[in-house]
């Protein structure tokens, strides 16, 4: 950190350094000054590297208002582009929802999450364990009739072998009604 300092204090705009240097203050407990710097960073660095520790740091630093906020954008920017990284600010979003008690937003978020997957079967089989991971959530927010239907359509798709023992699974849970349990846990706020 000290070497990222000095280099800073010569060169302000040097964007790996003051990226570096806010993972460095991430790492050390220092939320605030971690965002101040992925702020400054702006666009120059691509928002696949950057979005994750600057919410972390915003999170973490009790800022929810501008941790949304930037969520928000990337969804808004990477949609456009079917590119994979709206699934994952999609999923980071997702978190925040939870951690919020957001129960209605998180849902909504869910079922975007899945159907961005169903409408892409490739990325669909790279990631199924996402799929299932956000399916079991999304069921147990009580939203099982959709878990269901789309579990139904990724079925079609070259995922659809190997989602079929998940999906059976989850399945055989909502049937029993062991996906309602984990509902009624409050969230872990600082998660």
């Amino acid at each position: 950190l000290p070497l990222l300092d000095e280099l800073l204090a010569h060169d302000p705009e040097a964007a790996s350094a003051r990226h570096l240097a806010g993972c460095a203050r991430l790492a050390l407990g220092e939320p605030a000054t971690a965002a101040d710097h992925f702020a400054a960073i702006g666009d120059r660095l691509p928002a696949s590297v950057t979005l994750l520790p600057h919410a972390t740091a915003l999170f973490a630093a009790g800022r929810r208002a501008e941790c949304r906020a930037l969520l928000d954008r990337a969804v808004a920017d990477a949609a456009p582009e079917r590119s994979p990284f709206e699934v994952d600010a999609r999923q980071m979003r997702a978190a925040l929802l939870l951690a919020e008690g957001d129960d209605a937003g998180l849902r909504a978020e869910l079922r975007a999450i899945l159907g961005w997957f169903v409408a892409r079967p490739a990325a669909l089989a790279a990631r199924a364990s996402e799929f299932v991971a956000a399916a079991a959530l999304l069921g147990e927010r009580g939203d099982f009739a959709e878990v269901d239907r789309l579990l139904a359509l990724a079925a079609v798709t070259a995922a659809g072998p190997m989602l079929a023992t998940a999906a059976d699974a989850l399945r055989r849970a909502a049937a029993a009604g062991g996906l309602a349990a984990p509902r009624t846990r409050p969230p872990d706020r600082a998660l």
